[in-house]
This record gives structure tokens, C-alpha cells and sequence, in this order.
């Protein structure tokens, strides 16, 4: 049984070995080699980087070259390099600079083997860079060699092993971001690379292209970013470089021990595993303790600011630890295996928390009622049926969300009645059931000066225009507009200057407006919409607006590069002119260089832009006049995103259609569509609305439900867990489905809550294929308890297990038959 490494590598890098030999490795994706000598992966799959033969993400473990045996897994940042069981060594993924060691810069989805012949100990992976020592302690390095990194004295990348400093004996390396530190046999550190942070340690910022003595006496190294962490044979934490959260005095450019305020003097520590901005590290007592930044929870405390250092559960023991960018995975001394942090891609393991991209429509606050909604770019707001106001998403500039990130609804105000609600690029607009028009964040005009409260460093309501009453509101990037009580129709806002395009409030000029002005003096108009990006020069694609008056008639202004404004050229107007006269209409929306309209005889039309396919018309090509899609249906409601359109048809299905990469079209999948794809189609909607790359809509009964791009919790969704959350455990079966490059389980399945109480577990069912299943509930020893047929849908079976319930505390497994297919998740019931 192989020792435990004496080596942790960087953040990119991340490796964590048991004395059984057992690796748990992360970036963006993560890595488990099982007691078994299978390896598993999930997470970011953009380059193939989890080795199953696609560039698929995985949200849960799938399993890699089944049936060969593995000792150990490092993931670099999107690519993966793994040594097997009779020392070879193996590499997949992004290859763009050779870092995957093969010869080539050619990216693989699945292992290919590098230096065959050869037998090796040890790898680790950084940026984009590689390290690793062989049987005989040579060194080897490959891949990217920006600043030196890889240390044979240049600069040039270098696609295959080269050897460094013949005739010496290595014990272990850590690649970092752009610098590399190792310990030679005799426990003296080396370090070479990027030192402008001071990450060398040898009290310089002078880069080295070859390895430089900084320290001696060490047994345990780790390089994170712009940052080195070691641990000497006497137990000693030391680190060096500007960036360390470690970090105790200043300048920190050699190595200073980590001495915190709150700790006695001769603290001893066993491990130590260096992120991006914050660090995880264990006591000899086992303890597991975590400093830096907390931005998503990455710390293992919550969501409360950071605390030098922080204890992460406390009174539990663990055995190894791996600090990622953004999220951490961990084994407890009982061989549980634990993940938290940020799960962009899925790279925690768990489809209980979900991630930045989701393809299928997720409600929001179910327990709460909804009649007005927005969400354009990194945040969304809400008024609940009882006149409350809500927000989320990302640094909301206004209220007591100031400066912060609520990745699920937190009330913004509910001292007012409030009845429409707009976001505009990083601000808000909202109209109280009196009519009057409020304002937060940095709004277009003057209400944004006068929004800022220096006395409590917030963002506070102010009314536009007080005295004045509303109808309705469209926020654009720069500029605002409004219709009031009376249907005239007013324009704010905008920002002169070479920096940016120049605004069209839509008065005939392009000069800012820091009060509303009238815009079409004795017109009177039902609605308006703003587009949603601020393009800047030359191109003038953005900041254009769209209104539609009480004769039914639609008018458009402001720029016109992609023939968004739908007058068949792409001159820019100054002023509201009016779209293909004779036509009436009942509804529009601007999206970012699209528009999409819908006319009172129920035909829907688009035109602009049409990159991805967003007009719907199964091309690509742009139009710059209004042409008709999808003429077989009858339609009622229609909004233009970014880069993708989102519609209801009048028996009340959802459809969306161009970009998808994160999922805005909420079918399942993340492939572009040039013509309309179904969203949910076993629901009937009632309202929807596209934002920069999510969407929102309600049902029949009021629920909100949200998908697409959910990077900054602009969906609504929890992306990142702050506790340690629990996936598996070593040399049991995990829960998850088996998918490898020659195929296998179209099953997956995930439980919650886990571990379960006396309510019993709800159960989530995923199949490719729709049919009868068989679910069954078997105790540690493989006996059946209890069984029960039923049906899996395409998309998602929920059941709920309360006989799980009354079963005496202890493991169980759970497995789910699906003709040849089978999944078995293990449960814990506490």
C-alpha cells in the first residue's frame, strides 16, 4: 500500500492521497480515484478534460477507461494527468501549449499515453504547465513556459518531457499558476518561474528561469497562486509571496511562518493544500482549518465574512484536504468524502446544489406568488403578490443588498405597495400602486447622484420626477423610458463622449437628458421596450429602443447597424419612426441587437440580428425588416434576449430559440437552435421574459421558474454550498451514473436530503430514454427491503420514500432498474 504523499500540488493542481493510495484531485472538474482503482470524474468538460470521450459537463461522477486500474489523478486547469497502477502515465484535455506532454498541442477527450516506456511516481498540474518525476527521481517538466515556469532556463513551451538538472534526485513538485516549487530528496526547496508577487520565496521579485534554493528541512509543499505553502519536518507551517492569505508580515517575499494571532506558539500541521485566494489546512489533531476570501463559500463557514483563521466543522477529523480556484474537496478519517464551495460546471459533484448553467426551468421561491418580474444581466428583481419587493443576483447596487451577492430571493423593500419592477444594467426601476416611479442604483439622469447616501454607504429610493404617476417602464443600458398615466411617452438618461456610443433618448438628438422629455408630443402609447447591451464604438449595435402606440401602431429608434430597427437599412434615427405601416401590433421586445413582435392577428415576427439563429427562421442571416416565423402557430407573448428569443403560443406552450451555451433555451441541452425548441412541455406558462442569457416565466398558478446563465445567481439558484457537503464515501458505490467513451448507464440518480431523517428521502430520477423502472431499497448486506415499480420520464422523476423513514439508523443503497440500465446511490439514514 503506496505512502502518504509528502507533496500537495497547486491550485489548478490539486491532489489529495490516503494512505490507501486514494487521490480526490480539482479544478473546474474534479477527480476521485476509488479504493477499487477506478477513476472517476465530473465538473468542466469544455476541452475533454474528464477523459469519457466528449466536452460534456458532468454534475455527477462518471466513470473513466473502465476496467483499467488507476493509483492517482491531477487536474490542471482544463486538462487531466493521471499515473495507473503499473506507472504509466496518461494525459487528456486542453493541449494548447503541450501540456498534456504527448507532442503535440492537439486536445484529447480521451487518455493517451505520454513517454510510453517509461514508469513515473508523481505528476502535478498547473495553468498551463506540467511537472512530474519518474521512478529513477529525475524531474521532468512540459507544457507552457511563460515567465520560466517549467525551468530548463527558457522561455519556449516545450509539447514533451524535458529533464531538469540531471544527476539530482526529486521527492515531490507543485505547478502553479506560472512558478513551480519542488523538494529534492535531502528536503531542500526549490522554486523557479513568475516571481513579480514574490512566490520564489528567495526574498526577490526577480523571475528564474532555473530551480533556486529557498529553504531546507521541508517534508510538504504546495504552490497556490502567486503563493507557496510548505510544512517542515517538525510540523511548521511557513509560506512566501504577496498574494498568500497566510500571509502575517509584509513584504512576504521569503519564507515567514504562519504564526496567527489566535493560535499558541508551536502549532503543529500535517497538510496544507494552496486555492486561488485562500488556503486549507490540517492540525495533527485532524482539525481542519481554512483562510482567505469566502466569495463562494470556499472556506467551509457559511456565508460570513472571512476570520483568520476559521475552523471548518468543527470537532471533526480529517485525513486530506484539496484546495481548488473556488471550491474544495476533502476526506474525513472515516473515508467520507466531502465537496463545498463554488459548483461552476458541476465541479462539486452534487446535483442537490446546482450550478452556473442551467438548462431546465428551476422555480424560484415556491412558496411565494409572483406578479411582476425582470432580470436583465447579473441580477433580477420581483413584487410578490402582496406588493413586496425582492432582488438577487450579483453586487445589487441598491438597498440592503449593497455590495453583495444573494444567490436566492432576499427582500429589497416591503414598507411600500409595489406593482412593476425593471432592471436596467445596475439599477432598478419600480412603480408603487400609487403610480410614482422610484429608482435605485446607478440610474440614467440625475437620480443616480442623488441615490448615492454617504451617511450609511447605500443606495437608497428616489422618486423620478416626484409628483408625476406611471404606467409602465423599460430600462435600456444608458437610458431609461417611461409612459405615465396620461400615455405620453418620456425618455432619460445616456452618456456623451468617445468612450461610449452617444445615447438616442428618442427627442431628435443624441445628447443626454438628465430629466425625462417628452419624446412624440400629443401621441399617446400602451408600451415601450429597451434593448438590453451597451455595445461600444464603432459598432453602435446597442442602445435603441421600441414603442408601440393606443392605434396599435410600432415605432423604433436609436442605432441600427444590424437592422434591429426593422426599416430594411441600417441608419440610425434620432426619433421615433414607425415599422411597416399597416401592420397593427399588440406587443414587442427589444433584445441586444434583435427585436422580436408580435401583431394583434397573433403572427409572430423578428428581425436584426440573427447570429446563433435568435430571428427563429432556421438560418443565421441577419434581417433588417420584420419577416414572420413559426406562421403555424397562434402566439401571445414574445421576448428578445441577448442572443436568444423566448414565446408563448396561445395554448400556452413555451418556446426559445438561438444561443444556448448556458442553457437559456430550458430544453435540456446546451446545442444553438435556428428554429423554436420546446421548454417544458408538459407545463402550460402564462408570462415569460429573456435577460442577457437567462429567462423567466410564471405558470397558470404564479410560480416563478428561471433558467439559462446562473454565474452570478441571476437565476435565483444556489451555486455554491459554504458548508462541506457530503458525496460518497471511499470503496463504497457513489451516486452517480456510470458513462464512459464506449458507453454504459443512461441512468442518473441523485437523493435528498442525504443523510435522511425520519420523513424519509425524495428520490430524483434522470433517464435518456423514458420508460418503466424498477426502484428498490436494499440494506448493507444486499438484501432487499422493499420494492416498487415505476415510470421514468425523459426529463426528471421525482418520488418520495417515506417508508425510508421508519428503517433503523444506518447504510442502505438504493438501485433503480431501467431495463440493462441500472444506478445504486448509497444512503444514510441518521
Amino acid at each position: 500500500m503506496p505512502g502518504l504523499s509528502r507533496c500537495v500540488s497547486f491550485w489548478f493542481a490539486l491532489l489529495l492521497i490516503l494512505t490507501t493510495g486514494t487521490p480526490l484531485q480539482a479544478q473546474f472538474h474534479s477527480l476521485l480515484v476509488q479504493t477499487d482503482g477506478s477513476l472517476w470524474a465530473w465538473g468542466n468538460n469544455a476541452y475533454g478534460q474528464l477523459g469519457n470521450g466528449t466536452t460534456t459537463d458532468q454534475a455527477t461522477p462518471v466513470r473513466i477507461d473502465s476496467g483499467t486500474k488507476w493509483k492517482s489523478a491531477e487536474a490542471g486547469q482544463y486538462y487531466t494527468l493521471a499515473i495507473r497502477q503499473d506507472g504509466t502515465l496518461w494525459a487528456w484535455g486542453k493541449n494548447s501549449a503541450g501540456q498534456l506532454g504527448d507532442g503535440t498541442t492537439t486536445n484529447r477527450t480521451t487518455p493517451v499515453q505520454i513517454a510510453a516506456g517509461t514508469k513515473w511516481i508523481s505528476v502535478s498540474a498547473g495553468t498551463g504547465h506540467t511537472l512530474a518525476i519518474r521512478q529513477d527521481g529525475t524531474l521532468w517538466a512540459w507544457g507552457d513556459n511563460w515567465y520560466g515556469a517549467l525551468g530548463d532556463g527558457t522561455t519556449t513551451p516545450r509539447p514533451a518531457p524535458v529533464q531538469l538538472l540531471p544527476g539530482t534526485t526529486w521527492q515531490c513538485v507543485s505547478a502553479g499558476d506560472y512558478h513551480s516549487a519542488a523538494i529534492r530528496a535531502d528536503g531542500s526547496v526549490w522554486t523557479w518561474g513568475n516571481n513579480t508577487a514574490g512566490a520564489l520565496g528567495d526574498g526577490s521579485t526577480t523571475q528564474r528561469r532555473t530551480p533556486t534554493k529557498v529553504a531546507s528541512n521541508m517534508a510538504f509543499v504546495s504552490a497556490g497562486m502567486g503563493y507557496v505553502a510548505a510544512i517542515d519536518k517538525a510540523g511548521t507551517l511557513w509560506n512566501w509571496g504577496e498574494q498568500s492569505p497566510l500571509k502575517t508580515t509584509s513584504p512576504n517575499l521569503s519564507p515567514t511562518e504562519f504564526r496567527p494571532y489566535n493560535f499558541p506558539a508551536g502549532t503543529k500541521w500535517k497538510s496544507v493544500s494552496a486555492g486561488a485566494q485562500h488556503c486549507l489546512m490540517i492540525k495533527t489533531d485532524g482539525t481542519l482549518w481554512s483562510t482567505g476570501y469566502n466569495s463562494f463559500g470556499n472556506l467551509g463557514i457559511g456565508s460570513r465574512d472571512n476570520v483568520v483563521p476559521n475552523e471548518v466543522v468543527a470537532g471533526t477529523s480529517w485525513q486530506t484536504i484539496t484546495a481548488a480556484s473556488y471550491h474544495n474537496l476533502a476526506v474525513r478519517q472515516d473515508g467520507s468524502v466531502w465537496t463545498w464551495g463554488y459548483n461552476y460546471a458541476g465541479a462539486l459533484g452534487t446535483a442537490t446544489i446546482k450550478t452556473v448553467a442551467l438548462p431546465l426551468p428551476l422555480a424560484v421561491a415556491p412558496e411565494v406568488a409572483w406578479k411582476s418580474y425582470s432580470g436583465s444581466g447579473a441580477f433580477s428583481a420581483a413584487i410578490d403578490t402582496e406588493g413586496n419587493l425582492w432582488s438577487w443576483g450579483a453586487s445589487q447596487p441598491f438597498g440592503p443588498n449593497f455590495g453583495k451577492w444573494y444567490v436566492a430571493p432576499t427582500k429589497l423593500e416591503s414598507t411600500q405597495q409595489w406593482d412593476k419592477v425593471v432592471t436596467g444594467k445596475n439599477y432598478l426601476l419600480s412603480i408603487r400602486h400609487d403610480g410614482s416611479l422610484w429608482a435605485w442604483g446607478t440610474v440614467p439622469g440625475r437620480y443616480a447622484r442623488d441615490s448615492y447616501d454617504s451617511k450609511t454607504d447605500t443606495y437608497v429610493a428616489v422618486p423620478v420626477v416626484a409628483g408625476t404617476t406611471w404606467r409602465t417602464v423599460a430600462a435600456g443600458p444608458i437610458c431609461a423610458w417611461g409612459i405615465q398615466q396620461d400615455s405620453t411617452l418620456w425618455g432619460w438618461g445616456g452618456s456623451s463622449g468617445t468612450t461610449y456610443t452617444k445615447p438616442v433618448v428618442g427627442d431628435g438628438t443624441n445628447q443626454s437628458r438628465s430629466e425625462p422629455v417628452q419624446l412624440v408630443a400629443g401621441s399617446r402609447w400602451l408600451q415601450i421596450s429597451a434593448s438590453l447591451i451597451d455595445y461600444f464604438e464603432p459598432y453602435q449595435t446597442g442602445y435603441y429602443a421600441a414603442a408601440i402606440r393606443q392605434d396599435s401602431t410600432l415605432w423604433m429608434w436609436g442605432y441600427n447597424a444590424k437592422g434591429q430597427l426593422g426599416m430594411g437599412d441600417q441608419g440610425t434615427r434620432l426619433a421615433p419612426e414607425q415599422v411597416q405601416p399597416g401592420t397593427k401590433w399588440q406587443s414587442v421586445s427589444t433584445g441586444g441587437n434583435h427585436t422580436v413582435a408580435i401583431a394583434q392577428n397573433g403572427t409572430l415576427w423578428t428581425w436584426g440580428s440573427n447570429e446563433y439563429g435568435k430571428l427563429g427562421n432556421g438560418t443565421t442571416t441577419d434581417s433588417w425588416k420584420p419577416i414572420q416565423i413559426a406562421a403555424s402557430r397562434t402566439w401571445k407573448v414574445a421576448s428578445a434576449g441577448a442572443n436568444f428569443t423566448v414565446a408563448i403560443d396561445e395554448d400556452g406552450k413555451l418556446w426559445a430559440w438561438g444561443y444556448n451555451a448556458e442553457g437559456a433555451l430550458g430544453n435540456g441541452s446546451t446545442i444553438n437552435s435556428t428554429i423554436p425548441q420546446a421548454v417544458a412541455s408538459d407545463a402550460t406558462w402564462q408570462s415569460v421574459q429573456a435577460g442577457m442569457n437567462h429567462a423567466m416565466a410564471t405558470r397558470q398558478d404564479g410560480k416563478l421558474w428561471t433558467w439559462g446563465a446562473n454565474n452570478y445567481g441571476q437565476a435565483g439558484q444556489t451555486y455554491y454550498s459554504g458548508v462541506p457537503v457530503r458525496i460518497g464515501t471511499l470503496g463504497l458505490p457513489l451516486a452517480v451514473r456510470e458513462n464512459s467513451a464506449t458507453g454504459s448507464n443512461t441512468l442518473q440518480l441523485t437523493a435528498w436530503p442525504l443523510p435522511f431523517g425520519s420523513a424519509g428521502v425524495q428520490v430524483q430520477l434522470h433517464s435518456i430514454q423514458p420508460g418503466a423502472a424498477t426502484v428498490s431499497l436494499l440494506d448493507a448486506a444486499g438484501r432487499l427491503l422493499w420494492q416498487c415499480p415505476t415510470y421514468v420520464r425523459a426529463t426528471a422523476t421525482t418520488l418520495l420514500l417515506p417508508e425510508a423513514g421508519a428503517l433503523s439508523a444506518g447504510m442502505y443503497f438504493l438501485r433503480v432498474q431501467q431495463g440493462q440500465q441500472q444506478a445504486t446511490m448509497r444512503l444514510i439514514h441518521e
